[in-house]
């Protein structure tokens, strides 16, 4: 049944009077806790993650107030604390199937959760859920100097769909930490409107290529930056002179809804020859700040002859502007990516392993598909078949001693709770230039600036590079 109490400081006192028992089984006051496993979010074989992308965050925890007092629970025997509190959950992940819970411990002793509710809330970014929690936590009957050294640690969890835990440390940095609730801070945690409302810092990119294709690489965030890498030959026409030089540009539009924010730039320029522009274009990237707020962005772009000429030709998705979806935060960081594979071979399947270093002989170059790939693991995302553009997925390669450059991977599918990247090796580059070797690693990265790295050793740092050797 419940009671409430008095809870001054260095003081418990009892009230006599007391509320009906609970006869509802599937109230929350009448959920029992299930002794769970502690988590293991550094363990190597875990599939316990830490969440440091807001897609899951305590947003407050306290014991639940009554008429005179705090609220307790009484089993036949004992009588307990009760807290109550909410958590943030990205809705994606709800949609997906996963479940959400409230880990918690006392002192030293065994782990317990309970399951979290969700509850009514817009149709935003995150779902709320609400948790209360008692059994096995605080006694009542606790002297006061046990009272006074008491500790409780939380952490929500989310179950994901593929098996494994996400837990929430967007709070608590540190992986090996949780929440902690004691005398010292009136046993809660206070909502903090600065964690988790505005996403951390992301760079994303979207690539338009020719045969009218375009590929996402990472998630697009407000606050963050958006860079659009535009093929020229999408827009053939339109290409006036004046006097011999080229008048013409290719402009990026970028509409930001839903406040109508117009942004706009030049993805063209020309080579020129000692400082004289020639007639010869190539594209060149343009990055969009993404204003707070946003939800999504509208791309066109146009092609105009200038010098006084009126052609122009567009392309805007037959007049409905390309339109893309932007979030409030990227998705969880990499926790791993490994398992090389290759394609050297005239089946041109993928299998498993890859010699290090690599021959590349004149049979390959002629006769066999050139390939190279990697999976990656990002709980949240990979686990539950979400949209592979959450990842950035790049190639960092150099030949003999020049500086590397980055290509991007292209996503094969899915491979358990895994995503697989690839990289096709350019086979013109490689025959019409002049080298002897290769080195290669590749990155992963949920918001385009801190990156998983892959070489001849494990991530996230990746140890030297692995090589590619030419004997044709």
């Amino acid at each position: 049944m419940n009671r409430i109490i008095a809870f001054l400081p260095l003081v418990a006192i009892a009230l006599s009077s007391c509320s009906a028992p609970v006869d509802d089984a599937d109230s929350p006051a009448s959920v029992s806790a299930a002794q769970v496993p502690a988590p293991l979010v550094q363990k190597a074989d875990s599939q316990d993650v830490a969440d440091h992308g807001c897609l899951v965050v305590l947003r407050q925890v306290q014991r639940s107030p009554g008429p005179t007092g705090y609220e307790i629970q009484c089993t036949s025997e004992r009588c307990w604390f009760v807290w109550s509190g909410t958590i943030d959950v990205a809705r994606s992940l709800v949609e997906q199937g996963a479940t959400v819970g409230l880990m918690y411990q006392v002192g030293m002793g065994e782990w317990w959760e309970v399951p979290a509710e969700a509850t009514e809330s817009d149709d935003g970014p995150m779902q709320s859920f609400a948790f209360r929690f008692f059994d096995h936590a605080v006694d009542t009957s606790l002297s006061l100097t046990a009272l006074a050294q008491a500790r409780v640690q939380v952490i929500p969890v989310v179950h994901l769909p593929g098996g494994g835990r996400l837990f929430d440390h967007n709070r608590v940095s540190s992986d090996l930490d949780n929440y902690v609730l004691n005398y010292g801070n009136d046993w809660s945690v206070n909502d903090d409107d600065s964690v988790c409302t505005v996403g951390a810092p992301t760079a994303s990119t979207l690539e338009f290529l020719a045969g009218w294709k375009h590929v996402q690489h990472g998630t697009i965030v407000e606050g963050g930056t958006l860079t659009i890498q535009y093929d020229l030959a999408r827009l053939p026409d339109c290409r006036g002179t004046h006097n011999g030089y080229p008048a013409w540009d290719t402009t990026a539009f970028a509409r930001f809804m839903p406040m109508g924010e117009l942004h706009q730039g030049s993805v063209r320029a020309f080579e020129s020859n000692q400082g004289i522009p020639t007639t010869k274009a190539h594209g060149i990237p343009i990055t969009f700040d993404v204003p707070k707020g946003a939800t999504s962005v509208q791309l066109w772009f146009r092609n105009a002859s200038g010098a006084g000429m009126s052609c122009e030709t567009w392309d805007s998705n037959l007049e409905a502007n390309y339109v893309f979806a932007v979030q409030r935060f990227a998705p969880s960081p990499v926790k791993w990516a490994g398992d090389w594979g290759n394609g050297f071979s005239r089946e041109c399947e993928h299998r498993d392993g890859i010699e290090e270093p690599t021959v590349i002989d004149s049979w390959i170059m002629q006769r066999a598909c050139m390939f190279v790939d990697a999976d990656v693991y990002v709980p949240g995302l990979t686990d539950v078949d979400a949209d592979p553009a959450g990842i950035v997925a790049q190639v960092n390669y150099g030949f003999d001693d020049q500086d590397p450059v980055a290509g991007w991977l292209t996503y094969q599918g899915r491979v358990g709770n895994n995503y697989r990247y690839r990289w096709e090796l350019p086979r013109d580059v490689l025959q019409q230039s002049s080298w002897d070797k290769i080195t290669y690693r590749f990155r992963f990265s949920t918001d385009g600036l801190n990156w998983y790295t892959i070489g001849q050793a494990q991530g996230p740092e990746g140890g030297d590079a692995r090589t590619l050797l030419r004997s044709f």
